[in-house]
């Protein structure tokens, strides 16, 4: 049972980790490029 639960924390830790770097590029790229965009137009 311990195993269990294990895999599941660690899933779900990955899942976190994930969507934190997600966002975080997701943040990034529309500070990066949304300006460039804008002096372009």
């Amino acid at each position: 049972m311990p195993t269990i639960s294990i895999s599941t924390l660690a899933a779900s830790y990955n899942a976190a980790t994930i969507s934190i770097a997600g966002y975080s590029i997701y943040i990034i790229t529309k500070k990066t490029f949304l300006p460039l965009f804008a002096i372009n137009l």
